[in-house]
């Protein structure tokens, strides 16, 4: 059961009175309206980007996993999808929409919840194909549909395409369309009452897989007792991993931001507002500091000296050792 997030010391300023009766304001239609697609493609570098309940709604979403769970199968693909989050408000909103579209066009939908875009990527691996429903570092209101095929990484930009025209309603590819594309399993003569229906299935266990898996390349595991580490997870998808990774390798760890929260996320803090983590590195005297975006996805460092650590020399730092044997 979902506990209310209207405080208790709100209910008693309030009264005995429910403080959801106050004031009806009717949610603007629009909302749970199919929209007129834009004209530019809706596909970008990461997936489909846009306002929450302007250009994602609940009945695009749903048209989304329909038509990519049509292109996934008939490309050949079996098996579940994998589902996951960042916390941003309409997050949930979109993981519905998506899996009933989904399963709609036959496919099983495992959703995984809350966490980083790179446990749904693993996670893909071997499956039908994964989406992450993330806006990344954007702000709270944004939010974002990305593709992840069979192979863990993004989804084919031919794929792409063929979810786009689908969508705007030239369907799926059939003919000499088809056969350009050798992948195809299209099966035109299949009645569509014998397909079966896909099932939803909430899998948060999954989350556990994806830690044992960060954990395999560290091997005898690391001990950095002794260590202090300020971690920022700007209120986002890291808040389901990153103080148990980093906990169990014995080093004392401070969080900032560490809850999710759809309205906070990314919002002056994480990996592209360094300002309070180079504070509380500082403050708690600590080794290292590192900063999240909302989806986990990407990170920024801050050396004990307050000195920022961007990716570049993250990825060389990882490198050096495997370069120099």
């Amino acid at each position: 059961m979902v506990s209310s997030p209207v405080k208790r010391s709100q209910n008693k300023n309030m009264g005995d009175k429910n403080p959801y009766s106050q004031v009806f304001v009717p949610v603007p239609d629009d909302r749970c309206r199919l929209q007129p697609l834009p004209s530019a493609p809706l596909f970008g570098t990461d997936g489909i980007r846009g306002k929450a309940g302007m250009l994602l709604t609940a009945p695009l979403a749903t048209q989304v996993g329909f038509w990519a769970g049509q292109v996934l199968r008939a490309h050949g693909e079996s098996g579940p999808v994998i589902l996951g989050q960042d916390s941003r408000n309409s997050s949930d909103m979109l993981a519905s929409g998506l899996a009933a579209g989904l399963t709609t066009a036959g496919l099983e939908v495992w959703n995984m919840g809350l966490c980083p875009t790179a446990a749904v990527a693993h996670l893909a691996l071997g499956s039908a194909g994964g989406i992450m429903i993330s806006a990344s570092h954007n702000p709270p209101a944004d939010n974002g549909i990305k593709f992840f095929g069979s192979d863990g990484t993004k989804l084919s930009s031919h794929m792409q395409q063929q979810i786009e025209a689908a969508l705007r309603g030239q369907g799926l590819p059939h003919g000499k369309q088809a056969q350009s594309s050798a992948a195809l399993h299209l099966n035109p003569d299949l009645e569509p009452d014998k397909i079966q229906w896909g099932r939803t299935y909430q899998r948060p266990d999954l989350v556990e897989r994806y830690i044992s898996f960060l954990h395999q390349p560290f091997q005898p595991h690391p001990d950095l007792r002794g260590l202090k580490i300020v971690l920022d997870l700007a209120w986002g998808a890291a808040t389901r991993v990153a103080k148990q990774v980093f906990e169990s390798t014995g080093a004392d760890v401070v969080i900032l931001h560490g809850l999710p929260d759809g309205d906070r996320i990314n919002v002056h803090c994480g990996s592209t507002h360094l300002g309070s983590l180079i504070e509380a590195v500082a403050e708690h005297h600590a080794d290292i500091g590192f900063a999240f975006d909302g989806d986990a996805d990407r990170v920024m460092a801050v050396d004990a000296q307050g000195r920022v650590i961007d990716g570049d020399y993250i990825l060389y730092f990882w490198a050096k050792p495997k370069t120099s044997r």
